[in-house]
This record gives structure tokens, sequence and C-alpha cells, in this order.
């Protein structure tokens, strides 16, 4: 039987990481465990920078929403060592171009209608 090294949690047979702190087996840190809370016994997950995942997939549903959400991300890239920088620039332009594309169609209507 392997114990961890940190919490002292009797480790799976083959597991690479402690399933209660989240140490490596070998002493090596797990890049994706933020941290333990005890109190729940649940490791606290590193999500990244969700808001430009989320400025992404509002740029094709809700433009505008994107280019708010994808400016978010972009500004919070700088935390997360630029990941998501390149999908927040996306975000923006596609919700850009989506909401221009919009309002022209919307203009078209309109021209259309009072005829």
């Amino acid at each position: 039987m392997a114990f961890c090294s940190k919490c002292g949690k009797e480790l799976e047979p083959n597991a690479l990481f402690c399933s209660g702190c989240g140490t490596g087996v070998n002493g090596e840190a797990n890049q994706y465990v933020d941290s333990f809370d005890p109190m729940t016994g649940f490791l606290n997950f590193q999500t990244g920078n969700t808001m430009a995942s989320w400025g992404f997939l509002f740029a094709f549903l809700v433009p505008v929403l994107g280019i708010v959400f994808s400016s978010i991300g972009l500004t919070r890239a700088k935390e997360f060592n630029d990941q998501g920088k390149s999908i927040s620039i996306a975000g923006i332009i596609i919700g850009s171009v989506l909401t221009l594309i919009y309002i022209i169609l919307s203009i078209v209507f309109l021209v259309n209608s009072l005829k």
C-alpha cells in the first residue's frame, strides 16, 4: 500500500495524483488543482479564463454579449498567462462582424417595409 506524502491518504493503485490533496505521487504538482478544501473534502480546480470561452460562444448567439464577455476575457488573459487571448480576440471580431451584419439587415428590412 502506498500513501500520499503530503496528506497521508491511501493512494489508489497506479494513481498519478492523490485524490485527497492533488499532490503528484512522484512529488510533482498537479497543475489543474488549485487547492483542497478539507471542510467539504473537494478539490478546487482551476477553471482558467472562462470569460474568453463564454465570449466566443455568445459572439455567435448574442453578438453584443459576445463582445462584452470577450473584452473581459481579453483583459483577464494576463492573469492566466495569456490563456484565452486568441479566442477573446476571435470573439470580439466575430461579435463585431455579426453585429454589423444585423444592423445592415435591419436597415435593409426597414427601408423595404417603408416602400
